[in-house]
């Protein structure tokens, strides 16, 4: 990470040594090195836990710009459970920077030191999906992970609502996630690597079980390769749920008692083969069809139509387009951008705009990241739509969709994490949840406006990759 550094002086007010690491200030805008000489010298609780916190990302600290520490500090400190902390952080003022737009809410904290604070418990693998639901009228966010969990979080507060775990001989990682709703009931799909697609329970109770779902359903086995991709849709009023890896493509149907197997779409390649393997899907209606949009890693994107599922059987599905990118294409949405439904698509290490009819990105490219994009979701930041991407580069990037058909140069927002960015998702609030290496952190909005500054015209600045190794 290039160092532009100014620190700001430090203040000889600071008293002893336990004082100075218990002051976020300090921890922000000190000196790096002279912060670390200070670290194994705590001997409070609260200075001994700042040293934690502190301790976490060091390397990180050393070259990184106070904009990106605060980030990564407050973060660090609510994997500790410490959110007054991370408040704290997050309100220090960084001199020639914004205010932050989004504030650390909640972390979990699998991978600190549990002596100190009250970390929540998180995934022990890799987080590869997420999606919110609403469970008990809580607002919740679930999450999947290469641990074989699929686990349920109150949005507010972190609290772990429900854990489920794929059963211990059939392993093989969640590779997948979405949700959906079934006569009322919020449920999940996954798609994991021991080449299975699930259905599970988000709000269990005995009425549920006329559908034959008890903790965990198994839907279906893929035999040329493991389902990597999922997404949800309705379809005439019915719920169904798309997957695919590599191999074919499958739609079933969730209505009914019993899951209706609907369509294969035989892609080649065969088990373990990287040719056609689908990273990425999604549902739209595009010119009024119901379509499923599917990005592979060799760069192809492919259009099919969804047709009417009141006969449920093997068949191919219409073909609406086969275009060829550039890069890998690591995940996607579709949303109306400038009056005209376009795709959106990570495309190696930066975001397009994609004419759904020709395949073609549209508008310049914005500065992108540094490590291919790997995850996406859309929402509203301060009443605008947003489109937010995550990156192997360990950074979220936030970009406005209100200017037209095309995006700006920079993002309105970069956030830093100290490992690869495996998935996101946009709450209606305005919360961010990101899943980090084995970790999820909540972040709630704070909307800076400074006077005079259009938000167009914030200027940010690129946080280095992050050194940590994936998940």
């Amino acid at each position: 990470m290039a160092d532009d550094l100014r620190q700001n002086s430090v203040p000889a007010e600071f008293g002893s040594q336990d004082g100075r690491l218990a002051d976020p200030a300090f921890l922000v805008n000190g000196d790096p090195g002279e912060v670390a000489a200070l670290l194994d010298t705590a001997s409070g609780p609260e200075a001994r836990l700042a040293a934690a916190v502190y301790q976490v990302s060091a390397d990180a600290h050393r070259e990184a710009r106070r904009v990106v520490r605060r980030q990564l500090l407050a973060l660090d400190a609510a994997r500790y459970g410490d959110r007054d902390l991370a408040a704290r952080i997050s309100a220090v003022p960084v001199e020639g920077e914004p205010e932050v737009w989004w504030g650390v809410e909640w972390a979990t904290g699998s991978q600190v030191d549990s002596r100190f604070g009250q970390p929540l418990s998180g995934h022990t693998a890799k987080v590869t999906g997420m999606a919110p639901a609403v469970v008990h009228g809580r607002h919740c966010v679930v999450t999947g992970s290469y641990d074989d969990t699929v686990c349920v979080r109150d949005l507010a507060t972190g609290q772990l609502v429900q854990d489920s775990r794929v059963p211990e001989e059939e392993i093989g990682g969640v590779e997948a996630l979405a949700t959906t709703v079934v006569h009322g009931r919020p449920v999940a799909v996954s798609g994991n690597g021991n080449y299975t697609v699930y259905l599970w329970e988000l709000e269990p109770d005995p009425d549920m079980l006329q559908l034959g779902y008890s903790g965990h359903s198994y839907i279906g086995e893929y035999g040329a390769g493991f389902p990597s991709a999922v997404a949800t849709a309705m379809l005439g009023g019915q719920p169904v749920v798309v997957s695919a890896g590599d191999g074919r493509v499958e739609v079933w149907s969730l209505s009914g008692t019993d899951i209706a197997y609907a369509h294969v779409w035989p892609l080649g390649g065969g088990r373990g083969s990287p040719r056609g393997v689908i990273r990425a899907l999604a549902t739209a209606v595009l010119d009024g069809k119901a379509v499923v949009v599917a990005g592979a890693y060799d760069g192809t994107l492919r259009i099919w139509e969804l047709p009417d599922l009141r006969e449920a059987k093997r068949f191919r599905l219409p073909e609406v387009g086969v275009f060829r990118l550039p890069a890998q294409i690591g995940a996607l949405t579709v949303k109306e951008v400038g009056g005209q439904t376009l795709i959106l698509a990570g495309v190696g290490d930066s975001l397009r705009l994609i004419d759904p009819a020709t395949g073609r990105h549209i508008g310049p490219l914005p500065t992108g990241h540094s490590g291919a994009v790997e995850a996406m979701a859309t929402g509203v930041a301060h009443g605008r739509p947003v489109v937010v991407t995550g990156g192997q580069d360990g950074t979220v990037r936030v970009w406005p969709l209100d200017i037209g058909r095309q995006l700006p140069k920079n993002p309105i927002a970069v956030l830093a994490f100290p490992s690869a960015v495996g998935a996101v998702a946009m709450a209606e609030d305005g919360r961010l949840v990101v899943g980090f290496g084995h970790e999820v952190a909540v972040l709630a909005p704070r909307w800076p406006v400074r006077k005079g500054t259009p938000l167009h015209g914030l200027t940010h600045h690129r946080p280095a990759p992050a050194n940590s190794p994936r998940g």
